[in-house]
């Protein structure tokens, strides 16, 4: 077994459920995997900070190189994963078969990680304590749900020149995604008795309406953006009604909406709230209410010209050819480190398609390849 694949196996066995996924708690929480990776920096020698600005949610940040470094670059992790209810495979066994690693996290983001700690072998640890160079490896909490440790590592002034911010990308460059806005709908109608649905104002029959309207409103999407870069809407938790015989005067309907940088996001809310003014008008509804869910995620942009991403394409075509840099609509910990670092760039091994799955995995050729791109890449910065 290779030393990338051991390394995944142990990280998939230690439960690090992002805590406000609400599964059980003793899956929860990121403090159990930091320390597992603070016994195996510590282990080879290296440098450690444990950052806890939340209390029992950790950071850890690993360095290797010179503190009078002209140079430095951070590679970072997230270590938390999604919800592991309702998955088809035993979430923690790390189930080897076919070729790849089965688990929570496999691919998002435990399989980066591995791949990450792989390549920090001696070799490599005393080529960069004899350069010019940095190294830091960020270990960051609570990326699932709002990248909060990223944000507090570059709060705290955390960074550094160039920054890789480690996530399934099949081993192609990110160098850039949407934006993501999340707020609910609060819809109410008037209630009354099922047998006469006409004296009433059905609430949920409102949230269908809303759902049709932003539907079709999207269709003009394919006049002002391209189809492989556009805005999207993705309705995910409803709730409404007291009992079927009981017309509902309440519903309310969770709501992402994935933004471009060339979307303002007060126009995108207004957009929203035409919309129900129009129903209400239509007497389809009695009033509504718009919350926004914490704030929103900005988009992440990179040149797709630039020193790092051009160094990484290098590393890339060595081991795997070339490999086009590309754009995405999910969200990264890129959004808080593009603030701070000169460069940023999303990379790692495994499938976007497989992370948050019932099944998740990673193909155990891709987190060879990473590791041997990774090392490569770094040794390129020394």
């Amino acid at each position: 077994m290779s030393n990338v694949t051991q390394l995944l196996k142990q990280l998939i066995a230690i439960p690090s459920v992002n805590p406000l996924d609400a599964d059980e708690p003793k899956w929860t929480h990121e403090g159990r995997i930091c320390n597992f990776i603070k016994d195996w920096a510590e282990a080879k020698g290296l440098s450690i900070e444990w950052l806890e600005f939340t209390a029992g949610r950790p950071n850890l940040l690993v360095t290797l190189g010179p503190e009078s470094a002209n140079k430095s670059l951070m590679i970072e992790v997230h270590t938390d994963t999604v919800s592991v209810a309702n998955m088809s495979v035993d979430p923690f066994e790390a189930l080897e078969k076919d070729g790849r690693i089965y688990g929570r996290g496999a691919c998002d983001n435990k399989g980066p990680m591995a791949t990450l700690m792989a390549c920090i072998d001696n070799e490599l640890i005393t080529q960069v304590e004899n350069s010019d160079l940095q190294l830091r490896l960020a270990f960051t909490m609570g990326e699932e749900k709002g990248l909060l440790g990223a944000y507090e590592l570059v709060a705290h002034g955390y960074t550094a020149d160039k920054t890789v911010v480690l996530e399934p990308t099949g081993l192609a460059p990110v160098i850039a995604h949407k934006g993501c806005l999340t707020f609910e709908v609060k819809f109410n109608g008037i209630a009354g008795h099922a047998s006469a649905p006409e004296k009433g104002l059905n609430a949920i029959e409102a949230a269908g309406h809303f759902m049709q309207r932003v539907r079709a409103d999207e269709k003009e999407f394919a006049v002002t953006f391209s189809d492989e870069w556009k805005p999207s809407t993705s309705f995910g938790i409803i709730k409404g009604g007291s009992g079927s015989n009981i017309i509902p005067d309440e519903c309310s309907l969770t709501v992402d909406r994935r933004y471009l940088a060339s979307e303002n996001i007060k126009e995108v809310i207004h957009s929203y709230e035409k919309i129900l003014t129009e129903l209400v008008a239509a007497a389809k509804l009695s009033s509504y209410t718009i919350i926004e869910q914490g704030e929103a995620l900005n988009f992440f942009e990179e040149d797709e010209q630039s020193e790092l991403v051009q160094q990484l394409q290098e590393s890339i075509h060595k081991f795997i050819g070339e490999r086009k840099p590309y754009g995405t609509g999910w969200c990264s910990d890129a959004v808080p480190f593009s603030t701070a670092s000169k460069n940023v760039v999303v990379w790692g091994p495994g499938d976007i398609a497989q992370a948050h799955t019932k099944d998740e995995f990673i193909e155990i050729t891709q987190l060879s390849l990473g590791e041997s791109i990774l090392k490569d890449f770094i040794i390129s910065q020394i």
